[in-house]
């Protein structure tokens, strides 16, 4: 044997070690051994593949097993993919890269723990044959059971149920689904529905570009990922658009809605808070995750009031404020109750800014939606008038004259209920024009829209929320059906022999020979009135019906 031999670890019973030939040769006790040498790359994988492999056989001391193995390297890997989760649930950027690194991260983290739960398990086994007290090994056989059985469990609970959304996600699809985008024909407004997806801020962003003429962006949607919706949000604040519920806009929705310009909740509209949920069970990781969406919600303008609400209201559950809570706080345009809108200013108007306005009030609406093409004929009639140099009152009045064709198909459809209430009103209105002479009176009965909006505001708010009611009753196919002889009979034998005749004279149309005297006509609205049902059904059936 060649080489310089040198004394080493005579206590373990080495005694020589050498090198000859790239090997590396020494004894132990009476045998030889000879290993090859290795680069540095490969002797430092040996010893951690040898480190490993002693750990997993528990040669390791117990408390480098316990301490290093198991405590020190599993939980800031346990830590990151819990994060990962949480981040996937609540901000859903990057959701594809997210979700491999999870699909990744679970495995090893799996696979991590039982070789750490292992290891540090067969040194406790040890422990006392090494010198070390039984208790501490009991001890640590008790953490490392509960712990292995800590990590089943959050698999089943946190991983398990989610691989396949994972898998999707990791596909680039979103499970929850994407919203569903759409132009009006006349490009002013879009239209959103569905669940906020993957992806859905980049799509709103294109879509913007290529439709400079959006204006109004109608909204549904149950929710879906806050952190797209935080993103789309932002994209209509940039461009000042404003902002319709259409619909129930619940969770993540409100974030996009809360960003408009103006808000309105349309007829069937309304919005709906609670907390966020990272889907992980986690209340730290939950905790984090409501941190961040009431930093979103600050941002979006909610009074502190609503955001500790919807802090405190469970994830399973919604809280819906009401109308009143809601323009209490100024997040939506307290309705005008009135058939007036806010007229945009005529020099920078477009053709579109009209109709717009006009969707905005709950009574056009519902009108447009019994009658279509309605609001078109309204904003028609208010643009001509205000382009010839009308006041906006004036004009205002023009357009609400597209009302006065449809009271009479209103009322021939109304049932006894709605009729009644607009004999109620008509004869306040009468009441109100006393005193200023008998045109007013001819032309309230006429239904002259100049007149009637200039009552006082209680009749005028009662006629819109009267025309909103009416056109909402369900189409009937009713026939104009004059009163029959015996019909007209009852009415003689409880109003007088010239009741039928003066009842169908306050609604006869101008120039039909009716006096169309107030007095005359409030009286027998007030003598209706007081006529048991049936022949005050009957009653105000002959004077609407002629309309």
């Amino acid at each position: 044997m060649s080489g310089e031999a040198t004394p080493r670890n005579a206590r373990a019973g080495r005694g020589f070690d050498s090198t000859e030939g790239g090997a590396r040769i020494f004894t132990d006790g009476d045998a030889v051994v000879q290993r090859p040498l290795a680069g540095p790359r490969v002797g430092l994988l040996r010893r951690l593949t040898g480190w490993a492999g002693r750990h997993w056989r528990g040669e390791l001391s117990l408390p480098v097993s316990f301490w290093l193995n198991n405590v020190l390297l599993p939980v800031p890997l346990g830590t990151l993919v819990g994060g990962l989760m949480a981040w996937i649930s609540l901000r859903g950027d990057q959701l594809q890269a997210g979700s491999v690194a999870v699909l990744v991260g679970w495995p090893l983290m799996i696979a991590l723990d039982v070789w750490c739960g292992v290891g540090t398990w067969r040194s406790a086994g040890h422990h006392h044959d090494r010198g070390g007290a039984g208790l501490w090994a009991i001890l640590a056989r008790v953490v490392v059971g509960l712990g292995l059985l800590g990590t089943a469990a959050s698999a089943a609970i946190n991983f398990g149920p989610r691989v396949g959304e994972l898998v999707q996600m990791a596909r680039g699809i979103d499970p929850l689904g994407r919203l569903e985008m759409a132009l009006s024909p006349d490009g002013r407004r879009l239209k959103l529905s569905g669940t906020v997806g993957m992806g859905d801020a980049a799509r709103m962003r294109a879509l913007a570009a290529s439709a400079p003429q959006v204006r109004v962006l109608e909204i549904q949607s149950p929710g879906g990922r806050m952190f797209e919706a935080d993103r789309i949000a932002q994209i209509v604040h940039d461009h000042g658009w404003r902002t319709r519920a259409t619909g129930p806009c619940e969770s993540a929705c409100t974030l996009i809605f809360l960003a408009g310009s103006s808000r309105q909740l349309m007829a069937d509209g309304r919005l709906g808070f609670h907390r966020a949920s990272t889907g992980t069970f986690n209340p730290v990781l939950d905790q984090m995750a409501n941190h961040e969406l009431s930093a979103m919600y600050r941002r979006a303008g909610l009074p502190e009031v609503f955001v500790d609400r919807a802090a405190r209201t469970p994830a399973w559950r919604m809280w819906y404020p009401g109308q009143a809570e809601l323009t209490d706080s100024g997040l939506v345009r307290l309705p005008s109750g009135t058939l007036d809108i806010d007229l945009p200013l005529l020099a920078q108007s477009q053709p579109g800014d009209l109709v717009d306005a006009l969707e905005t009030n709950d009574t056009w609406q519902a009108l447009d939606k019994r009658f279509p093409g309605t609001i078109a004929q309204a904003a028609a009639r208010t643009q001509a008038a205000r382009v010839a140099g009308a006041t906006d009152a004036d004009a205002l009045a023009e357009g609400q004259r597209v009302v006065e064709a449809l009271l009479p198909q209103l009322l021939a459809n109304a049932g006894p209920d709605i009729r009644e209430q607009y004999r109620q009103l008509l004869a306040a209105q009468l009441a109100a024009t006393q005193g200023h002479g008998a045109a007013a009176c001819r032309k309230v009965l006429a239904g002259d829209a100049a007149v009637r909006r200039g009552l006082p505001r209680e009749l005028v708010t009662r006629e819109a929320a009267w025309l909103a009611d009416a056109a909402a009753e369900p189409p009937r196919d009713v026939a104009h059906r004059p009163p029959t002889a015996i019909e007209l009979e009852v009415l003689r034998r409880r109003m007088g022999d010239r009741a039928p005749a003066l009842l169908a004279g306050v609604a006869r149309p101008a120039g039909a020979g009716s006096p169309r005297d107030c007095d005359r006509a409030l009286a027998l609205m007030a003598e209706i009135g007081r006529l048991p049902a049936p022949e005050r059904r009957l009653a105000t059936r002959l004077v609407l019906e002629r309309r």
